[in-house]
């Protein structure tokens, strides 16, 4: 699977060293199906395997979500955020943990 995505986000201080943000974006996803996986479809109107060597899906859709960063000193910070990935039928969460370094 690739997943590319392009976010945009704006920091609330909340305290001095909190900035929570919501989250907006693209993303692109791109999935490869191996020989006999078993690709389901969960409206329940078929089940199917495909046998014929590699599948590829390759989808473009939204995120949303919201987040949160933490001032870890004077230069670092980490943050969490979760997202979830509008992207056809192949809608997701996706949970993030980053450290980012200020020159």
């Amino acid at each position: 699977m690739l997943d590319v995505n392009v976010n945009f986000h704006y920091l609330f201080p909340v305290a001095q060293s909190v900035k929570l943000y919501p989250l907006f974006g693209l993303t692109m996803s791109n999935w490869m199906f191996d020989m006999h996986d078993l690709d389901v479809d969960w409206d329940g109107d078929h089940v199917h395997v495909d046998d014929g060597g590699n599948h590829n899906e390759f989808r473009i859709g939204a995120n949303l979500g919201a987040g949160a960063e933490f001032a870890l000193g004077r230069n670092w910070a980490m943050n969490v955020e979760f997202r979830y990935q509008l992207v056809d039928d192949f809608d997701q969460g996706v949970i993030n943990f980053g450290a980012a370094y200020r020159f």
